[in-house]
């Protein structure tokens, strides 16, 4: 329920300064996190609200900016997945590298029980040394 007392007016101007700060990355404003959080993107809004001329920020608390952001349906700290999908036969390459797995799983547990199994020779290859990587395709995830 909304409160007694006068109304909090927030300009349009200032909502979509905050919606901006949303869509950007903490990174990009020199904090070490990957995703904001309603504390972490609050405390960054009070302290630089007066500087870019938003002094009705100044004060706003954590339910402000949630208020703000929720018009827009954003939710910064809720991210689906990250990086795109680029191989189109990811699905059918992902089916065969498990069915190899299982494979391998059913053939040492026949080997186990002492079943008769037909030998194969698995081999498993972790890097392609005749493969080269052209670029970062995440600039932005950097290496823990």
């Amino acid at each position: 329920m909304p409160r007694s007392g006068r109304p909090l007016q927030i300009s349009s101007e200032a909502k979509a300064w905050v919606t901006e700060l949303a869509c950007r990355k903490p990174l990009d404003f020199g904090y070490p996190h990957e995703l904001w959080t309603i504390q972490l993107l609050a405390e960054h809004v009070r302290k630089h609200a007066n500087k870019y001329g938003f002094p009705s920020l100044a004060r706003a608390g954590k339910s402000v900016i949630h208020g703000i952001l929720a018009e827009q349906s954003l939710r910064p700290w809720k991210i689906n997945y990250y990086l795109e999908r680029r191989d189109p036969d990811f699905d059918v390459k992902k089916a065969h590298v498990l069915m190899t797995y299982k494979e391998a799983s059913l053939q040492q547990e026949r080997i186990k029980n002492g079943e008769p199994v037909e030998k194969k020779v698995i081999v498993s290859v972790d890097e392609k040394p005749g493969c080269q990587v052209l670029k970062n395709t995440a600039d932005d995830r950097l290496p823990v």
